[in-house]
């Protein structure tokens, strides 16, 4: 099992995993951009995925020390990559065979004793659909995370498919790296994990 890597937020002073924060780095420009996968040459700055913590980091300038000024708008900058990554996972899961679309196929699958890990409702969906697909999957008690985060036509684009509104991941490492930016675009833009009640 791969040790658990941590950074010190540059705002909140705490030590986190880097799972849950967001990279920058100082661009050849001078610019601060995200690094949303950790992978651009030079010196990492941590932030907690956290959209004040990131506005208020640019707010402050706290960038110069590292050399770098912050653009406007570093933080929706930050969330639309985010979704982009976020969305790339979700069109793989298709690719490996990880992700199930429609009601009655993600109804099948758990018929024959598929575990889900993740659903993935369209944020336009009805209601009364997504609460049938959540109790077929045992969503409601919050055992199964539940992200409205896209609408319809986003997710269709993601997926290859029409009129997709219920998508579930099966449990796999995939599903665990789709749970990871779901969370950190939560942090970034209020899109939600979900469940309801009765």
């Amino acid at each position: 099992m791969a040790a658990i890597r941590e950074r010190r937020c540059l705002m909140s002073g705490t030590v986190r995993p880097t799972d849950e924060m967001v990279r920058f780095v100082v661009g050849p420009d001078g610019m601060v951009v995200p690094d949303v996968d950790g992978r651009l040459p030079g010196r990492g700055i941590w932030i907690t995925a956290e959209r004040a913590l990131i506005e208020k980091a640019a707010a402050k300038n706290r960038f110069r020390a590292a050399g770098g000024t912050a653009p406007d708008g570093l933080a929706d900058a930050t969330a639309a990559l985010l979704r982009r990554k976020l969305l790339s996972l979700i069109g793989l899961g298709r690719r490996t065979g990880d992700l199930l679309a429609g009601f009655d196929v993600i109804d099948r699958a758990v018929a024959r004793g598929e575990e889900v890990a993740i659903l993935i409702e369209a944020a336009d969906g009805a209601p009364d659909g997504r609460r049938k697909m959540m109790a077929r999957i045992g969503a409601r008690d919050g055992s199964v995370p539940v992200f409205d985060g896209f609408d319809r036509d986003t997710l269709s684009q993601a997926v290859g498919r029409e009129n997709a509104t219920h998508l579930a991941v099966k449990r796999s490492r995939l599903a665990e790296k789709i749970q990871l930016e779901m969370t950190r675009l939560a942090g970034l833009e209020g899109t939600r994990q979900v469940h309801e009640e009765g």
